[in-house]
């Protein structure tokens, strides 16, 4: 596991700037800042990509990780700072660029490469996000292609490389996936109320209501 580190908050942004941090947002970074396990999913907010959006926080809890989320906060506020707030308190980020038409996703994953946050990056479509971003042709972008299988397999490949010395089989995932979205329906509308990282709590309540078993992570 990366050895633990704080909160980076940067001094050169200037008062009257509107991602300047004063001493309040400085405090509540530090408080919320999760260490080693924060991840930042920028990932829209659709009903046709709500299979992918269960997948991926079941998959990032699985290896205790720490989802945030931009709709998770509900203080009147700027959406941008409100955005640059969540990353600075995340060590890594999540960004699917499959809606190409949704620019806010580009604008996220360039504050989080930025900052300097380790990020997985995926798309639907082979090489469709290059054509509005083609400065990602330096590094890797993992296409999923629309299946949950196939994402969940990329990150949590990408997980156990760069989060975690966790090893769990991508059988046992796809079992925790489809406890998840169960889950989900039983909750409804309530789920996306939930703060993201209570749910791993939910899970452990829902797992002794139904007596389901949501696969733990072991060694291969």
């Amino acid at each position: 596991m990366p050895r633990r580190r704080p909160a980076l908050l940067p001094s050169w942004i200037s008062e009257g700037h509107p991602l300047y941090l004063n001493s309040e947002a400085r405090s509540r970074i530090r408080q919320e800042f999760h260490g080693n396990s924060g991840i930042f999913l920028n990932i829209p907010y659709s009903d046709r990509y709500s299979n992918l959006e269960v997948a991926t926080i079941s998959t990032v809890t699985a290896y205790g990780l720490t989802p945030r989320m931009a709709r998770e906060r509900v203080r009147l506020e700027v959406r941008a700072q409100k955005i640059f707030e969540l990353i600075l308190s995340c060590r890594y980020g999540f960004t699917d660029l499959s809606y190409q038409t949704r620019m806010n996703m580009p604008l996220e994953l360039g504050l989080l490469l930025a900052l300097g946050k380790e990020t997985f990056v995926t798309s639907k479509k082979r090489y469709s996000s290059l054509k509005s971003i083609s400065d990602l042709n330096f590094g890797d972008i993992h296409y999923h292609g629309g299946s949950v299988r196939t994402l969940i397999k990329e990150l949590s490949r990408w997980i156990e490389q760069t989060c975690s010395t966790k090893q769990l089989t991508t059988k046992d995932l796809l079992k925790r996936y489809r406890m998840v979205y169960r889950f989900r329906n039983e909750l409804g509308e309530d789920f996306d109320k939930r703060l993201p990282q209570l749910i791993s709590r939910l899970l452990r309540i829902f797992e002794q209501e139904f007596k389901a078993e949501i696969p733990r992570a072991r060694a291969l």
